[in-house]
């Protein structure tokens, strides 16, 4: 509607969002089997039509797009301003800058500037919330907050430069506020445990997906050997508690073994997270690899050579799996790693198992 009152363009759209800056206002419009999203300009002309990702507002004069598996910018005319290289990357601060990450084969957090310029961080990732999201920079202090790898949070600027870190001890019970050139300005003590270390929550380490300690940090062919002389027990692979069998229905029962087993590490990752950070799939079977190899080579070395492939066991089959198994003298001991995949979620264990052969 114009200034006199009269309709530029009738109702006809289901939402419409205020103009911006840019002139331009996000609209969702359409029918059944035609619905459409995107940006119209003040004839009510649809100038941006929504293609895969879009995001609803424009930052800083630019427009994130994606395919969901790679993210760019472009104009209010729709011109590609930065090319769709970013494997993730939030919209841009009023600072003129975003964190962002490429993955050109291992992904690389850093910051990202409206002329499409990128400084890679020296810090592992940036931080994120509760919900696994990454926080990203401040509108308010123009600075992004990152994980460094001896658990510091450090804030960086819009080019990319360290700004100050939080610090914890390990005991928990101090805390520092230091500044660009490690001195610290400020310091606070509690009680210990009271504060944390903040650690990498996407890109993380091997040993953070570990459930059993002494399998990864102590003897592993001591933990093997405490299992092979276990009274064998049925158990569940795959349950939350493998030995808890009171909730089991029929068919949980054809997958029961008698043995005794330790989860040495597991992961459960959303789909919808899986959708958020692309390469957070292969980063995972990466460091599952790891473990699985690690602690296969400590078996090899202190049992030999394991069975033939055609003659591993799998405890239990799901969308992918791979077991290496050893005979020690009448009982099988069994290195199995299982996926399962179920409405895109992803769920990824390794066991180590003593059964009887």
């Amino acid at each position: 509607m114009d200034t006199a009152g009269e309709w530029i363009v009738e109702p006809s759209f289901q939402l419409l969002e205020p103009f911006d800056e840019n002139g331009l206002a996000y609209v969702i419009g359409g029918g059944a089997g035609d619905s459409f999203a995107g940006f119209v300009d003040c004839r009510g002309e649809l100038v941006l039509r929504r293609d895969n990702e879009m995001d609803d507002e424009l930052w800083c004069g630019l427009l994130k797009v994606g395919n969901g598996f790679a993210r760019g910018f472009v104009d209010p005319a729709g011109r590609q301003v930065i090319e769709p290289h970013y494997a993730w990357v939030e919209r841009f601060s009023p600072c003129g800058a975003a964190v962002a990450c490429l993955d050109d084969g291992a992904p690389r957090w850093g910051v990202l500037r409206t002329d499409g310029s990128f400084t890679p961080s020296a810090h592992r990732e940036p931080l994120t919330d509760g919900d696994g999201l990454v926080v990203g920079f401040d509108d308010v202090t123009g600075l992004a907050a990152f994980v460094s790898g001896d658990g510091a949070v450090v804030h960086v600027d819009a080019g990319g430069r360290d700004v100050c870190r939080v610090e914890a001890s390990g005991d928990g019970a101090s805390v520092a506020l230091k500044d660009a050139a490690g001195r610290a300005v400020w310091e606070g003590t509690a009680q210990p445990g009271t504060f944390e270390r903040a650690w990498p929550e996407l890109l993380r380490d091997a040993g953070q997906y570990v459930d059993h300690t002494p399998v990864w940090e102590g003897d592993t062919p001591a933990v093997a050997a405490e299992l092979l002389a276990r009274a064998p027990q049925p158990f569940h692979p795959g349950s939350t508690d493998p030995y808890d069998l009171d909730r089991l229905d029929e068919d949980d029962e054809e997958d029961l073994c008698h043995g005794a087993v330790h989860v040495v590490a597991s992961v459960f990752l959303e789909a919808e997270t899986l959708a958020e950070y692309p390469f957070l799939q292969d980063w995972t079977d990466a460091r599952f690899a790891e473990i699985h190899d690690t602690v296969a080579g400590r078996l090899r070395a202190a049992y030999g050579p394991p069975l033939p492939a055609d003659r591993a066991v799998f405890l239990r089959c799901g969308d992918g799996e791979r077991s290496v198994t050893w005979q020690v003298g009448d009982r099988l001991l069994v290195l199995q790693e299982r996926m399962v995949i179920g409405d895109g979620d992803v769920e990824i264990e390794i066991w180590l198992a003593a059964i009887d052969a």
